[in-house]
């Protein structure tokens, strides 16, 4: 499905029914005058083949919203959403605070988009982050992605973890050559170990409680090599 005139708006497709796909699903709306938007609200969704979602970046309508919403779902096969260029607020919502199984043993692929999981992913899946993707964690204390591998495949790819008060753990692969790890109250310390291959970030704001985040980034890095390029960011490097 897509958009082949260039002066039409972009599509805006919902989803009441159940959606079982075991082939390709290409949604295209990168001609159009406006980004397009995508949402499925149904009990069920169920993805064994391909989904592809592709918008564009304009003045009038700067995002391309990909929401999945519904109770049920489960990925078993890829996921790609693209915005055709960087900037504005291209988003991608995985789940929602009603969905009761939320299942990822597949592959999300995103390039120009924040990712919001919004409930605890199941499943032994993957999240690769393309250029300028980006991951944000808004309640890792809540939502768990213990199980899942993220890998950073771009340069321009950043995670972003909201303020918890608790220990929460990640997979992450690539990190590295520019890529950047946020906590949204600053990072107060961080530690490396050559034989785990955990990096561990530590943010203890004032008046509120330690938030602790281990990342299982693999070994092969230096110490020397990681730098906080902001108060809230860490900058990795091999």
């Amino acid at each position: 499905m897509c958009e082949t005139n260039s002066a039409h708006v972009g599509m805006t497709i919902d989803f009441h029914s159940d959606f079982h796909n075991y082939g390709d699903c290409i949604i295209d709306d990168t001609k159009a005058t406006t980004s397009g938007a995508l949402t499925f609200f149904s009990d069920t969704w169920e993805n064994y083949g391909n989904l592809w979602f592709s918008g564009k970046l304009t003045p009038i309508r700067p995002s391309t919203p990909l929401k999945i919403s519904s109770k049920d779902i489960d990925n078993s096969g890829l996921i790609s959403v693209t915005q055709s260029s960087s900037g504005g607020d291209a988003t991608f919502y995985f789940g929602s605070s009603s969905s009761s199984s939320l299942k990822n043993s597949g592959t999300i692929c995103a390039n120009n988009v924040t990712v919001y999981p919004e409930n605890t992913i199941q499943g032994n899946g993957c999240i690769t982050l393309n250029s300028k993707a980006t991951l944000h964690l808004a309640d890792i204390k809540s939502h768990s992605l213990a199980n899942q591998v993220i890998y950073m495949s771009s340069s321009t790819a950043k995670i972003y973890v909201t303020h918890q008060a608790a220990t929460a753990s990640l997979t992450v692969r690539g990190f590295g050559g520019g890529n950047t790890i946020g906590l949204s109250t600053g990072i107060t310390s961080y530690t490396y170990s050559t034989s785990t291959g955990i990096l561990q970030l530590k943010s203890t704001p004032l008046l509120s409680s330690t938030f602790t985040i281990n990342i299982d980034t693999g070994t092969g890095y230096d110490m020397n090599h990681f730098s906080t390029s902001s108060s809230d960011t860490l900058l990795g490097k091999k």
